[in-house]
C-alpha cells in the first residue's frame, strides 16, 4: 500500500467548544472528531471538520472529504450529531 497521507483541517471556535464539551464532554467530542478525521482514509486525502453548536440545537460537527486533485468537488460529507438521550454522537451521512 503506498504512502497516503491527508490534510485535516479543524475549524472551532473556543467559545463553540467549550459549550460543547460543557454538553458532551470532551472525551465524547474528541471521539467523533477523531472518527471522522479517520473515515475514508483511500477515499479522499482533504478533510475539512467544522464543529456547530446553537443554543436551541444540539451540537454538530461536519466533515467534508474532497480529493485535493478536484478540490471544489465534494466527494462526501458526514455529520456528527449529538444524541442527548445516549449521550453519544451519531454518525449520518
Amino acid at each position: 500500500m503506498p504512502n497516503q497521507q491527508r490534510l485535516l483541517r479543524i475549524w472551532q471556535d473556543n467559545d463553540v467548544i467549550e459549550k460543547v464539551t460543557a454538553i458532551t464532554g470532551a472525551a465524547e467530542m474528541y471521539r467523533a472528531i477523531g472518527y471522522l478525521a479517520q473515515w475514508g482514509l483511500s477515499m479522499a486525502d482533504d478533510v475539512t471538520l467544522n464543529v456547530f453548536y446553537a443554543d436551541d440545537v444540539q451540537p454538530e460537527i461536519v466533515a467534508t472529504y474532497r480529493k485535493s486533485s478536484a478540490p471544489d468537488k465534494i466527494e462526501y460529507q458526514i455529520g456528527a450529531v449529538w444524541n442527548a438521550d445516549s449521550k453519544q454522537f451519531g454518525f449520518h451521512s
